[in-house]
């Protein structure tokens, strides 16, 4: 097996244990909330703090890999996350639960990014395809981990043995592929890889020269926006759907969390179908298409509150809408950021981490405020943002083009 093919399958199984690992959180945030007196309202609150130390992965990720190796910043986020998952489960006081889930957060983040830095390492041209695939994976274990949480908590009565099962894979098993992966690539990559590593070095000095026109274009931010209402939507989708299903259709939680499970599999089946139709269809136009189905999902939810089939179904339509927005806006965001692609991408990222902080904890306060209805309709406001925000990066794109210059 050559170097970069057994890479990608390492880093397909890293993909896995985080989706696994950052799925099964959703279905037993009632649980941790439980363990140390936090009021329900107040839950998202472990995902706000999680996802706090996301954003500071985000920053601080990219300079740590350059300076130390990807393999090595890779397995030991790995062992951060493995490590604060099982804390998550023990802890009784809510400052030591908030600590473990920052650090949850600071370990995903960075497995994420530097795993993602390393596919473009590796594969150059063929990045796009390898960072789809790498992509389905996370969206397989996210797909795992509410079953497995549901399942064990039939057996067992609590859903924390999935969340265990999840850190004790990536210590004992992810951890020593990374190390090997590593040492492999220290030994010899592929040309092909040496090529893209060469690219990117060489592109060091246009990025430090463009640095501030490009964080003045207006195109970043609205793409950054863009993915903060995705990703929000996603992640507020993944951590309420369990307490939504349970308390609007009277589902009991084992049986609400599979409905997290279809969303991610619906999920997961978006992403393989626009990988599929890539060939053939603009970007521009699976954007749209994307789009529809996840409004209609949207709109099926909120019509259908109370009613069980509807709402799965409208959870099945958004998880397969949502599923290519963040691929798809990701890659339109490196086409047309050239040279600064991958600062563009780390900018529009951390948005949309920061997304995910706040509209998880707001989601909360809303279904504890005022009950399930009111949770649901803010998916309505957030498909409509990101369909204005689309439509206005077309409108600048368009305009730069016809001006004769980069709309980055």
């Amino acid at each position: 097996m050559t170097v970069s093919l057994f890479s990608l399958s390492v880093i397909c199984a890293v993909f896995f244990g985080m989706g696994w690992g950052n799925a099964a959180m959703g279905p037993l945030l009632t649980a941790f909330a439980a363990n140390v007196g936090l009021p329900l309202s107040e839950a998202g609150l472990i995902f706000t703090v999680a996802f706090f130390g996301g954003v500071l992965a985000n920053l601080s990720g990219g300079p740590a890999s350059d300076r130390l190796g990807r393999g090595p910043v890779l397995l030991a986020s790995i062992l951060l996350a493995s490590a604060a998952g099982v804390g998550l489960t023990l802890s009784r006081s809510l400052p030591v639960l908030l600590v473990f889930a920052f650090f949850c957060g600071v370990g995903g983040g960075a497995v994420i990014l530097s795993a993602s830095a390393l596919v473009s390492d590796l594969f150059a041209e063929r990045s796009v395809s390898a960072l789809n695939l790498a992509t389905l994976f996370f969206g397989l274990g996210a797909f795992a981990g509410p079953v497995l949480v549901s399942l064990s908590a039939t057996l067992w009565r609590t859903g924390m043995p999935a969340l265990w099962l999840s850190s004790a894979v990536g210590i004992v098993v992810e951890a020593p592929l990374v190390a090997a992966m590593t040492r492999r690539i220290a030994r010899g990559v592929s040309p092909s890889a040496k090529a893209g590593i060469a690219a990117r070095s060489a592109l060091e000095a246009r990025r430090a020269s463009a640095q501030g026109s490009f964080l003045l274009s207006p195109l970043l931010w609205v793409f950054g926006t863009l993915l903060l209402f995705d990703v929000g939507t996603e992640q507020t989708i993944a951590a309420w759907t369990t307490v939504y299903m349970n308390q609007s259709a009277a589902l009991t939680l084992e049986e609400a969390a599979l409905v997290v499970s279809g969303f991610w599999i619906a999920f997961t089946l978006g992403r393989l179908g626009a990988a599929g139709i890539a060939s053939r269809w603009s970007s521009d136009r699976i954007l749209v298409a994307s789009l529809a189905i996840g409004a209609a999902g949207v709109l099926l939810i909120n019509l259908g509150t109370g009613r069980i089939l509807p709402s799965i179904l409208g959870f099945l339509l958004t998880g397969l809408g949502f599923g290519p927005l963040f691929p798809t806006v990701v890659a339109i965001v490196g086409r047309t950021f050239g040279p600064n692609a991958g600062a563009a991408m780390g900018i529009t990222m951390t948005l949309g981490t920061l997304g995910g902080m706040f509209m998880v904890w707001f989601e909360g306060t809303l279904i504890a405020g005022s009950g399930p209805a009111a949770g649901v309709r803010l998916f309505v406001f957030t498909v409509l943002a990101i369909a204005l925000l689309a439509a206005a990066a077309r409108i600048l794109t368009r305009r730069a083009l016809s001006r004769g210059s980069s709309p980055g």
